[in-house]
């Protein structure tokens, strides 16, 4: 019986999100049918535009939005905001609002 190869049901699509001031590169894997394989992998601009000049299928997405990973450090950034409020720290506090100024680009 010979090995079944799941190469042969599934398709690459190469995505580049597109936000205000940085692009991110993934690839993600879909079943022939459409549905999804795993998660987007992240790969480098050079992998993109080589699949890309390559003739593979490639998405660019718009998104007029902060980031997820940047989304994530603010919500952290927020908390220990919350903290140095309870405990009256104000060079912490400057600090902190400092980098959350810097990271959504303010």
């Amino acid at each position: 019986m010979g090995r079944h190869n799941l190469n042969h049901f599934k398709k690459v699509i190469y995505i580049c999100e597109i936000y205000k001031e940085q692009r991110f590169y993934y690839r993600q894997e879909f079943l022939l049918n459409g549905i999804r394989w795993g998660h987007p992998k992240p790969i480098t601009e050079k992998t993109f535009v080589k699949r890309r000049k390559a003739g593979f299928p490639v998405i660019y997405r718009f998104i007029d939005q902060l980031p997820p990973h940047i989304v994530r450090q603010v919500q952290e950034i927020n908390a220990l905001i919350d903290l140095a409020l309870d405990t009256k720290d104000k060079a912490w506090f400057k600090q902190l609002v400092k980098k959350r100024k810097k990271l959504i680009g303010q």
